[in-house]
């Protein structure tokens, strides 16, 4: 596969770009993520990427002197340029650099994205690789299959069987639990999760551990998180099969800090039966790994049926689905519906006779999620609000009271939405005005809706409706209005017959320009030049 590293300061954008986009399946593997340019250096002198997306405006290091660095050490890196409209002047000179290419960030799709991606990847992949890399190739697509089965990305049992079969895999069908590891503090042991060595030594204990008793395959998912299926070799009593997993994952956490000094932690599943319960399997052992959160565990697993007997089981299902909800109100900036969601969730908490402690960690959830977007606005002023903010977010950590706490994140969510829409108009007028720029430096030239958002990696829809809502016109009105502008002056200030001013204006003929210009002015051209 081919290996591609993001790069970019906002964590929205990062999260974005890889959730979005179905990587493995388009011949594409994320490798990691870095937020600033010197971090991406760092990860390439350790894995060099084919390819490198990275925005162009960053602090400390930006863009452009990211470039120049990979350049100078000689790593041979495709480079994709994230941009805003504002960073054309930077565009420019990494053109000029030699980058492949550019995606505006404004109304990006997955689609656009894929786009530019794969015409990379059909310029310098598309023919046959080496032997060497196709064994790397292979077993990428291998590791991706483990990954896709164990996860349960993969619905349809024939495919499972099949994804089996092609690579070999010994994948469990009956009494196999789902085991998710992950290092513990990472964002302490910040070498920990940039270092492969180390998580291929762990790998390397996990597996040993487990062959010793059980068949099934484990795999990293991500740097530091690793995923097993994992099925006695000896059929026995599910209670017993069970207690047996769980003392083998106990071990394994043992193991690994005494030969690596690492801590993991381990969520691990009930028992399933079946290739189509590996989906419901990982989200237990997803819901087991994340009551680490609200609860140690003295020996670092974590068990389902434990995580489900806690208040936070309950509210969580709860609340899952209203920050869902809560984010798409907060970036349509529905008011309304914001408030509605925060009293559903004080009613629905209240209901529950949910204690203090709990009722907290929701509305914390909230609060994350609304903080998240304002994290990835650039240029927003907060300064007006810092105070309160400052005290609102006292309030949220040490208040006792459910109502002073649902009041402040309720005017969080609020600030936060009328925060996101004038970052959004701005954003849109700046894209527009790009646009503009464009079309009143090239109106000679043969334009179409199509090659403009192509150009300017828009979804085609979505271009037309925003150019409308900032303009007043469609985009064809404006070049037509900006053409006639400029044949006027033409036909009053030059000597220009009319079919050379068609030319010099972008119309396909004189006849055309000449139907077209009559009907904006009342006028022809020769009687217009002759008034």
């Amino acid at each position: 596969m081919i290996k591609v590293l993001i790069v970019d300061d906002d964590s929205l954008t990062r999260i974005g770009l890889i959730s979005s986009i179905e990587w493995e399946e388009n011949g594409f593997q994320v490798i990691g993520e870095a937020e600033s340019g010197e971090e991406a250096l760092e990860m390439c002198r350790k894995q060099v990427p084919d390819i490198m997306l990275t925005d162009i405006s960053m602090a400390e290091m930006n863009g452009i002197e990211l470039i120049e660095n990979i350049k100078e050490k000689g790593y041979d890196i495709k480079i994709i340029i994230l941009t805003c409209y504002e960073n054309f002047s930077f565009l420019h000179k990494a053109l000029h650099m030699g980058v492949e290419d550019y995606i505006l960030k404004v109304g990006m799709m997955p689609s656009e994205i894929l786009k530019v991606l794969r015409k990379v990847k059909d310029k310098y992949w598309s023919g046959l690789l080496p032997d060497k890399e196709k064994d790397k190739e292979n077993n990428y697509e291998k590791l991706a299959a483990v990954e896709s089965v164990i996860m349960g990305y993969v619905d349809d049992e024939e495919e499972t069987k099949g994804l089996i079969s092609r690579y070999s895999l010994c994948i469990p069908e009956k009494d196999y639990s789902v085991l998710l590891m992950k290092i513990v503090n990472q964002t302490e042991n910040h070498n920990y999760h940039l270092n492969s060595i180390l998580c291929k030594s762990i790998l390397k204990v996990l597996l040993e551990t487990a062959q010793k008793e059980c068949i099934g395959e484990i795999v990293q998912c991500s740097e530091g998180e690793f995923a097993a299926a994992l099925s006695l070799q000896e059929e026995g009593e599910i209670r017993n099969s069970y207690y047996r997993l769980y003392l083998l994952a106990v071990n394994m956490v043992k193991l690994v800090k005494q030969s690596l000094g690492v801590d993991i932690c381990i969520g691990i599943s009930s028992l399933h039966y079946g290739f189509k319960k590996y989906r419901r399997a990982a989200e237990e052992a997803s819901e087991a790994i994340n009551s680490r959160f609200f609860r140690e565990s003295a020996n670092g697993v974590y068990e389902l049926h434990r995580t489900i007997e806690t208040e936070y089981q309950t509210g969580n299902k709860i609340i899952a689905g209203h920050v869902r909800n809560i984010y798409d109100f907060l970036i349509s900036n529905n008011r309304e519906e914001l408030i509605r969601s925060v009293t559903a969730i004080e009613n629905e908490i209240r209901e529950n006779k949910m204690n203090m402690q709990t009722a907290r960690m929701y509305f914390i959830s909230v609060y994350i999620c609304a903080s998240g977007v304002l994290d990835g606005m650039e240029g927003v002023d907060f300064s007006c609000e810092e105070e309160q903010l400052v005290q609102g977010k006292q309030l949220l950590f040490q208040g006792d009271s459910l109502n002073e706490i649902a009041e402040y994140v309720q005017n969080y969510l609020l600030l936060a939405a009328d925060k996101f829409a004038g970052f959004k108009t701005r954003k849109k007028n700046a894209i527009i005005t790009v646009v503009l720029n464009y079309v009143d430096s090239h109106y000679a030239e043969e334009i179409s809706l199509d090659s403009i958002a192509e150009r300017f990696h828009i979804n085609t829809a979505y271009f037309c409706k925003l150019f409308k809502s900032v303009t007043g016109k469609t985009f064809i009105e404006y070049l037509t209005d900006k053409r006639i502008e400029i044949a006027r002056k033409l036909l009053k200030t030059t000597d220009l017959k009319t079919y050379q001013v068609a030319e010099k204006t972008g119309f396909q003929t004189p006849e055309y320009f000449s139907k077209i210009f009559k009907k904006m002015t009342g006028y022809s051209p020769k009687d217009y030049k002759n008034l």
